[in-house]
């Protein structure tokens, strides 16, 4: 009765890691791979409705040009290196 019991519990513990989500794993490349200079991926699609996430690698003094949008924001990460923003008239 007592290993029925614990066998029960077991079980019942364990149900939600079993259906629980995997999340999955991508290398993503941070040298630029291409003769440009920039290595650019869409990343995580459908993860969060409403949102695009770019990978984006650029090489030694590359620079990457992007224009406002209304209702659209760009945050960026820096994740290996350093990088310099300009928008507007002020410098990050």
């Amino acid at each position: 009765m007592i290993k029925n019991i614990i066998v029960f519990l077991i079980l019942i513990i364990s149900l939600p890691i079993m259906n629980a989500q995997e999340i999955p794993l991508k290398q993503l490349e941070t040298q630029p791979t291409d003769t440009f200079g920039i290595n650019s991926k869409t990343i995580l699609e459908n993860e969060i409705e409403g949102i695009q996430v770019d990978h984006v690698a650029l090489g030694d003094k590359k620079t990457q040009t992007k224009i406002y949008i209304e209702g659209h924001r760009t945050i960026y990460l820096f994740m290996k290196g350093s990088g310099i923003v300009t928008a507007g008239n002020k410098t990050y």
